[in-house]
Formats: C-alpha cells, sequence, structure tokens
C-alpha cells in the first residue's frame, strides 16, 4: 500500500518534460494475466523514482514518462524475478506481452486483502460483487441472481425490473438458452466460481437495439489451465402433475484447446388453468379452459476453441433441442341470461395439440488481439434453423340450459401450420483504446425467411373438407444491416461518460400466395446511447443515462395461423405488425455498498399486443395482434441490503410507478392511467458455521394497478428453500417449494367494443422441487461465445 501511494504521489507531482507513453501487459509463466503489478520508472543515473503505475486487473499498464533523460523500466511483483529495461530512445512505445519468472525464494504465504463494494456503480452498468455476498455464497448462480440488484427470480424464470426482457451472458458471451434450459444450466455454475454480476439496464450502442430488455453479464473468476469437470445434475418437480430433469455437462481445457458440451432431457405436465368472462348487453359469457401442457424436450451443446497464438483464437459452436410440447384442453362456456340469471347454454369443446420443434444453429468466431493495450477485433458468422410444426384438433357441442344438445350445433375441426425459419448473420466488431478515450465500433448483417403454411380442414360432417379461405401460405423475409460506434472517456478521477449511436436499416417483405398480395417495406432508424457518471466520493455515486430501443415482432406473432380454442373463439397474428420503439431514461443514486434509487422514465410508441375483438352480434372472439399502444412510464426502485443478525441477510426491494396509456384502436379502452407498486422482502439464513446448509424465505406483493390498457388485481407469491452442501461442497441438495399460498393468480380486466372482458390465468406455479447438483473434477472457466444473431433467435418463442 505504501509503495502505491507513492507511485500516485509520484505521478501527479512528476515535472514537466518531454512526455512519451509505453504501455504493455504482464503475464505469468502460463500467460496467465498478473495484476497490480507495480511498473516503475527509474533514473538510469542514480536509480532514484521518476514516476510509476500499476497493471489493472488483465495485466495492463500504460505510463506516461516526463523526462528527455535515460531511464530504467522495472516491473516487480511478490514471488516473481524483477524485469528491468532500459531505455535511451524517447518515443511512444508498445513494448508488447511481459512475461515474469517465478522467483525461486518462496515466502511462506502472503495474503492481499483489497475488499471490494457488494455493489458498484460504472457509467453504463451495476456491478453486484458476489464474492463479498452471504446470501449468495454457497449456492448457484441462479441463487447470486435472486439477491442481486434489479433482478427478479420467480419459479426459476429470470426478469429485469421495469423491463419487458432479459439476456444473461457470462464473461460477455450470450447464453443462447431460455426458460427451464436457462435455469438448468445457471445452476450448475457456482457462486464460489462466479466474481460478479453486470446489471446493464440500457445497453450500449455495442448490443443489438431489439427489445426493451436488459442484459445480465456473469463473471467467472479465473480458473486454472489443463483442467476438466463433469457436472450431473437432476430433479424432481411436483405441481399437479410431476416433471423430471436429467442432465450432464463436460469441459475440457489442456494447453490451447477448450471443449465444452451438455446434454439435458426433461419430461413431464403442467396444469395451467384459464379463466375469461365477457359482459353482454343480455348474456354473461363465463369461459373456464382446464389445459394439460406437456414438455419432453432434449437440448444438446457442443463446442470447442483453439488459441493459435497469444493474439489469435478461433471457436466453433453448435446447438441444438428437439421437442414435443403437447397440449390438451377440456374448454367449458355458460351463458347466463342477465334478465333472469339461469342458464341459457353452454358450450363444450375439447381439443387436443400436437407440436414439433426442432431448432440447429452453429456459431464460427474469430478474435485477434492487435496490440497489448486492448485493441481487439472480432468476427463471427451465425446460421440457424427452427422449425414449428402444430397440428391441432378441436370439436365442440352447443347445450341449452336443461342439457340437451342444440340441433346443428356440433363444430369439429383440423388446424395444420407450419414454420420454418432460416437465419444467417455475420458481426464485425472493434475494440479499439486510444490515449484518451476508448472506441467502440463496428458492424452487422441479418438475412431471415420464415415460410408459413396453414391448411384448414372442416371436420364436422364427418368428411375432412378444405377451407381455402381459411387457409393460406405466407412468405416473411427481412434483412437488416447495422452499424454502430461508442466513445468511453474518464474525466479525472470522478467524472466518466460514455456516447454511442447504432443505425439499423431494415428490409421486409410479405408475400400471400393463396391471395397473392405482397407487402414491401422498409426503414432506417437511429439509436442513441448516452451515459454519465458522477462519484464525488466512495460513499456516493450519481449516474444518469439515455437510450433509444426497437422491438420488433416476434415470428410466431406474424404467423397467420389460426388457433380455434372453439367455434366462437379463436387467436391469430399478424403478418403485417410493426415494430415498436422505446426512449428510456434513468436516474440512479447509490449510497454505499447497499441503498440503490433509480428515477426512471419509459416513452412506448406503436406497442403491439393481442387485442381481444368481440363481435356483439355473431359473439364471435377473434384475438388478433395490433399495433395500437402508446404508453409513458415513471417509476421509483428502491433497494437496501442488510445484514440485521451475524449470518442473516435481508434484502428490501420497492417499485412504484406511473402508467398512462393510449389506444389508436377503437375496440379497447382510449386511455387508462394508474399507480403500481411492487414489493419484495427476501432473507437468507446461515444455519451451519461452513455455510453447509442455509435456509431462504421470501415474499413478492403486487398492488392492484393497470397493465397497459387493462386493470389488474393484486397478487403476492411466497418461496422457501434449504439447501444442504455435502462432500466438500461438491454436492448440492436443494429442497424448494414455490408458490406455496398459491396466491398468484391476478386478473386483468379490461373493455373490448364497450364490452366488459377480464381473463384469470393460473400456470401451475404452486410446486415443490427436489433438485441435485454434483460436481466431479475441477471447475473451469470456458467462455461461451456470443451469438450475434441472437436477436432473430428470440423472436422464435
Amino acid at each position: 500500500m505504501k509503495d502505491t501511494i507513492i507511485i500516485a504521489l509520484l505521478t501527479l507531482t512528476s515535472c514537466l518534460a518531454y512526455t512519451q507513453t509505453y504501455q504493455g501487459i504482464v503475464r505469468d509463466s502460463q500467460n496467465k494475466a498478473i495484476a497490480y503489478a507495480n511498473v516503475i520508472v527509474q533514473n538510469a543515473a542514480d536509480d532514484s523514482l521518476i514516476t510509476g503505475v500499476i497493471t489493472d486487473e488483465e495485466g495492463k499498464f500504460n505510463i506516461s514518462v516526463k523526462t528527455d533523460l535515460p531511464f530504467v523500466l522495472l516491473i516487480s511483483f511478490i514471488g516473481y524475478e524483477n524485469w528491468k529495461k532500459q531505455i535511451t530512445i524517447h518515443e511512444d512505445t508498445d513494448l508488447g506481452i511481459i512475461s515474469l519468472v517465478e522467483s525461486n525464494n518462496q515466502l511462506d504465504e502472503v495474503v492481499i486483502r483489497a475488499e471490494k463494494k457488494l455493489i458498484e456503480r460504472k457509467v453504463d452498468r451495476l456491478i453486484f460483487n458476489v464474492e463479498n455476498s452471504i446470501a449468495a455464497s454457497g449456492g448457484d448462480a441462479l441463487d447470486a441472481l435472486k439477491v442481486a440488484p434489479r433482478i427478479r427470480v420467480q419459479n426459476d424464470e429470470i426478469s429485469m425490473i421495469g423491463k419487458s426482457g432479459m439476456r444473461v451472458l457470462v464473461n460477455n458471451k450470450l447464453i443462447q438458452l431460455a426458460g427451464d434450459d436457462l435455469s438448468n444450466f445457471l445452476k450448475t455454475i457456482r457462486t464460489d466460481d462466479i466474481k460478479s454480476i453486470e446489471v446493464i439496464t440500457n445497453p450500449p450502442a455495442k448490443y443489438a437495439a431489439e427489445g426493451n430488455s436488459g442484459l445480465i453479464n456473469i463473471n467467472l473468476k479465473k480458473a486454472k489451465l489443463n483442467s476438466w469437470n463433469t457436472s450431473l445434475r437432476s430433479s424432481y418437480q411436483q405441481a399437479t402433475y410431476p416433471t423430471g430433469n436429467v442432465g450432464v455437462g463436460f469441459t475440457y481445457q489442456k494447453n490451447k484447446w477448450s471443449l465444452f458440451s451438455d446434454v439435458n432431457y426433461s419430461n413431464g405436465s403442467i396444469a395451467p388453468l384459464r379463466r375469461n368472462k365477457i359482459s353482454y348487453p343480455e348474456q354473461f359469457w363465463n369461459e373456464r379452459s382446464n389445459r394439460r401442457d406437456y414438455k419432453d424436450l432434449i437440448a444438446y451443446k457442443l463446442g470447442t476453441n483453439y488459441q493459435i497464438s497469444d493474439k489469435t483464437s478461433i471457436g466453433v459452436q453448435y446447438i441444438g433441442n428437439y421437442g414435443k410440447p403437447d397440449i390438451v384442453e377440456n374448454n367449458r362456456a355458460t351463458l347466463t341470461n342477465n334478465l333472469t340469471q339461469e342458464l341459457d347454454s353452454l358450450i363444450s369443446t375439447r381439443a387436443r395439440t400436437n407440436r414439433e420443434k426442432k431448432y440447429n444453429s452453429i456459431n464460427t468466431n474469430f478474435t485477434y488481439t492487435i496490440d497489448s493495450i486492448g485493441k481487439i477485433l472480432s468476427v463471427d458468422i451465425d446460421f440457424f434453423k427452427y422449425e414449428n410444426n402444430d397440428n391441432r384438433n378441436v370439436s365442440s357441442n352447443n347445450f341449452l340450459g336443461d342439457g340437451s344438445l342444440i340441433t346443428d350445433s356440433f363444430f369439429s375441426a383440423q388446424n395444420i401450420g407450419k414454420q420454418d425459419i432460416t437465419n444467417y448473420s455475420a458481426n464485425l466488431d472493434m475494440e479499439h483504446p486510444l490515449k484518451n478515450i476508448s472506441l467502440n465500433y463496428g458492424g452487422r448483417l441479418s438475412f431471415s425467411e420464415t415460410d408459413n403454411k396453414v391448411v384448414f380442414n372442416d371436420l364436422s360432417s364427418g368428411v375432412s373438407v378444405f377451407d381455402p379461405s381459411q387457409s393460406d401460405e405466407f412468405n416473411y423475409t427481412e434483412n437488416t444491416q447495422a452499424l454502430y460506434f461508442s466513445a468511453h472517456k474518464n474525466f479525472g478521477d470522478k467524472i466518466e461518460a460514455k456516447i454511442g449511436v447504432r443505425m439499423e436499416n431494415t428490409e421486409i417483405k410479405g408475400q400471400s400466395i393463396v391471395s397473392n398480395q405482397t407487402n414491401n417495406n422498409s426503414y432506417t432508424e437511429f439509436f442513441p446511447t448516452a451515459y454519465l457518471s458522477y462519484v464525488p466520493s466512495d460513499m456516493h455515486t450519481f449516474s444518469l443515462n439515455y437510450g433509444r430501443r426497437i422491438d420488433r415482432p416476434t415470428f410466431s406473432w406474424l404467423n397467420p395461423f389460426r388457433w380455434y380454442s372453439s367455434n366462437f373463439s379463436f387467436s391469430e397474428g399478424n403478418p403485417n405488425l410493426t415494430p415498436s420503439f422505446t426512449h428510456n431514461i434513468e436516474l440512479d443514486y447509490t449510497y454505499n455498498d447497499n441503498w440503490i434509487n433509480s428515477l426512471y422514465f419509459s416513452s412506448l410508441e406503436d406497442g403491439f399486443e393481442y387485442v381481444t375483438i368481440v363481435d356483439e352480434t355473431t359473439n364471435t372472439q377473434r384475438l388478433f395482434a395490433q399495433n395500437f399502444i402508446k404508453t409513458n412510464i415513471i417509476g421509483l426502485y428502491e433497494m437496501i441490503s442488510f445484514e440485521p443478525f451475524k449470518g442473516v441477510s435481508t434484502s428490501l426491494v420497492m417499485n412504484v410507478y406511473y402508467s398512462d396509456s393510449r389506444s389508436s384502436i377503437p375496440v379497447t379502452n382510449q386511455s387508462l392511467t394508474g399507480w403500481n407498486l411492487e414489493s419484495y422482502i427476501g432473507s437468507d439464513f446461515v444455519l451451519h458455521k461452513d455455510k453447509k446448509i442455509l435456509f431462504n424465505v421470501s415474499y413478492i406483493l403486487a398492488s392492484d394497478g393497470v397493465d397497459n390498457l387493462d386493470r389488474n388485481t393484486a397478487l403476492s407469491q411466497l418461496d422457501a428453500s434449504l439447501k444442504f452442501f455435502l462432500l466438500d461442497k461438491n454436492l448440492q441438495i436443494t429442497l424448494s417449494g414455490n408458490d406455496i399460498l398459491k396466491s398468484n393468480q391476478p386478473e386483468y380486466k379490461g373493455f373490448s367494443n364497450n364490452l366488459r372482458t377480464s381473463f384469470k390465468n393460473y400456470y401451475d406455479t404452486r410446486n415443490f422441487r427436489v433438485s441435485l447438483v454434483y460436481n466431479i473434477g475441477k471447475k473451469i472457466d470456458v467462455e461461451e461465445r456470443e451469438i450475434k444473431n441472437e436477436e432473430e433467435k428470440d423472436r422464435i418463442n
């Protein structure tokens, strides 16, 4: 510490003279970076100190020398021999990679303690230092995310408060998994291997402008080379029906080769419940749909990386899955006379949907480190193909109030849908640090083609009759070209700024084969981002950021496939949907490492949703996707973490916001405003001094509020879990209960053509789960590659 202070003082007080800059990167004999090594400039004549710096966490240094006399550059670090170089030619020099040799004189023990704050605010992200968190210790990455700021983990589903979507990265490489696959993957990462979690609420220009979403980047600690690891995992979940999951992951690294693979299989089912109500002038419709959603999915991943040289690496990654998520439904709609309050009739509908989904993707990547100060060129080429086949059979009967069948009311049909999506993309990225500013720029090309085929057969007569009016083949192509640029600069020790802009040009073509109609559209949009951070002291951090985003419809929303619930109710996508745009502004204040305050504003234009269009004459309910929403939201997010007792850590979260929504179509509410309040309390208890037994309990409560143009009722959820760590913490056993009180059942109320509507869905979230994870070998840090066409992949869901 004393040497560091002296070096800092010498840097500030060195005399004015001719200035030259020397830069390089310090590594050990195994090519691992040496952080916090001393880099000292000495007078060649008398060895007196001139100036000095220390290397950063990646072993890099950049030192300015103000002298025209010969000098010696000395690099030292405990446990290594000193490295010296005499400098006689004064000019800016890149020294490249400097390798230190281990010293033969080993010290018995050296302990270096540099405590970081639990929560740090950087100019464009919030950093949660997991290694300093008691609540996250001894668990897995999913446990760490539960106590991370701005993140909510509910029923193993991860979301970011105040955002409509979210993506996860590991070591800055995007993980192309979602849902159960993502949660299972995160459970294989131990918190002991996690250094920090970065929460990026407003992504910079480098990342795709798609979606009003945030990013989570999990930084793993550096791992030793030449090691392997196998992770075995399984779980049993009991909701209404059981679901089982088994998986195995294997990683291997030796010399310049890295290999990673994973296979996961899930099988089981849940029983969602859907309830819809419509108030007609003469009748009240009450529909109840009991479903059974089946899961039968195998997912697999295989990849390899090769370090060609110290500066060059190449990698290939394949990801695929195959599933049959079938659905069985039993719907019952009762029609009550408003005047007599007696049952007029009822509609009984049964349906079964056999589904088959295939997904395959390949990524190839190339990275070249141009110099030691951080100039890095990355090239990614990606391909993915997605196939979704639906075969839905539905039959319906209408009955009078006394239970007798209504003549000629039988309805039966077969809906066959096939969707094929193909995407190619290429991405080039350049990290370009300069003397006083860091630049990042690049570009991306993406080509997508979607083929939708819809066939409708009427089976009501007992013979299959093709209906061309409800059948179609729709082809959709979308090509996007993007360029981006950002600049990052520090103004002294207290002020940091970053600005950027992303330009995306999109060309769209939609063609209906049956109607022989073609729609063409193209648009060029700019997405600026700006960040400003002010740190007056270690206890206080202020930050302000702005970003514009685009949200394109998922490919399924563009699919005109008509999904019949009964002969009176169906839903369908809209191939003419256009993107929506969002402006986001956030003002943050962080106190110490345990109190976060965030004031945010969001403005949405041309938002799209499924609209229930009710025809009062025919009583037909059509759920149709449209652009019609404009919403402004202003809110306040508060989070405080503290330890009331030893071995107990508690987090309190409150998110309150005001929503003002407007509609551009006449069938819905024309406007709706209101307040929303979301709160969370969670506590972790260490029940064993070695953290081998942990208990967690959490409670979520959301008040009555508004959701765009609908009003929603309150909801709550109580969760609890108990974890045991055995066999030197290589075996983890978790017992958990989710939605214990079965109270997460909000109801949404709105209007369609001035008719009052409501829906209340329960997704079978109350369940009990037993999970086991066993690690064999030594955990290693194998890089996952960021997949550059992830934007298109996200839209297949």
